[in-house]
Order: C-alpha cells, then sequence, then structure tokens
C-alpha cells in the first residue's frame, strides 16, 4: 500500500534523507531501499522527501531483528520500520500526518496494534517523546548485536 509513486530521483532523495539519520535509522544502499519498498504495507512521502514512513505489517517478507520480534510477540501488527523527517521540515506536523495516514490505514484493514522500536542506546530522547504524544506504550527492552539497546513500543488502535 503506497499513496506514493517513486521515480529515481525521489528514491534517492529518500535514502539521502534516510541515510543523513543512520544513527537513528540504518544506512541503506540503493538496492536495500528498493527491497524495503517492495515488502513494505505502508509507504508515504511528503512532498520531495520532507519527510517519509516505512511500515511492514506481519505479512511482509522482511528480515529485520526488530520487526522479528514483533512477529514472534503478535500474531497481527503493523511495524513502523522507519520514519524521518528533514531537520528543515520539523515542527509543521509531517510526522504527526505520517502517523495518522499509517493508524487509518491499519484501522482500515482491522489492525489492532502499531509498533515501533527506538533507540535507548544511544538515547533517542525526542523519538520516545513523540510517541508517548501519539499514544504509544514502551512495553519491553532489548539488546541488539551491533551494540544498540531498543524499546519496543506499541500503540492499540482500538
Amino acid at each position: 500500500m503506497s499513496e506514493t509513486e517513486f521515480d529515481a530521483q525521489l528514491l534517492e532523495a529518500v535514502r539521502n534523507l534516510n541515510n543523513a539519520h543512520e544513527v537513528e535509522t540504518s544506512w541503506l544502499e540503493p538496492e536495500d531501499l528498493k527491497k524495503l519498498l517492495d515488502v513494505a504495507y505502508f509507504v508515504e512521502v511528503v512532498d520531495e522527501a520532507d519527510a517519509f514512513l516505512i511500515a511492514m505489517n506481519e505479512q511482509s517478507a522482511h528480515d529485520g531483528i526488530n520487526f522479528g520480534w514483533f512477529k514472534d510477540h503478535y500474531d497481527s501488527f503493523v511495524y513502523i520500520d522507519r520514519i524521518v523527517t528533514d531537520a528543515r521540515a520539523r515542527g509543521q506536523g509531517l510526522a504527526k500526518s505520517l502517523y495518522e495516514a499509517l493508524f487509518d490505514a491499519a484501522k482500515a484493514d482491522g489492525q489492532e496494534i502499531v509498533g515501533c522500536e527506538i533507540n535507548r542506546e544511544p538515547p533517542n530522547l525526542g523519538s520516545e517523546a513523540f510517541h508517548q504524544k501519539m499514544g504509544f506504550d514502551k512495553i519491553a527492552e532489548a539488546s541488539l548485536p551491533n551494540g544498540k539497546t531498543v524499546g519496543y513500543w506499541i500503540k492499540k488502535l482500538n
């Protein structure tokens, strides 16, 4: 499910925005981004990559470790793989509007849970505050093989 049509220029803009925030997300080569988009449940890009969101559901053929945690714990879910807002576009409500579009799509598909992970080490306090405002609760924490510690967060849609 995607409202966004991708050409080479938009793909590169999304990849550049993602890679500018690799500490919070992870570095993507062009083929990695294409693979994510191919298996995504929901993709939305604002303007020319001022912000973007990529989400999976339980049926997505995604092999990420954090996605796997949700797959191990829930039969049905939507997992936010990444959301990034360009620094020059912050404070305009773009992330909130992307999440609201995702919540609407997930509800329409009968989904009840939207989940994500947020870095604890290194900390991402801004993301934690944002997710709390959006109605997410932290439900677990894990140490990953790459040395990061993450918190797993969910929002119940019902």
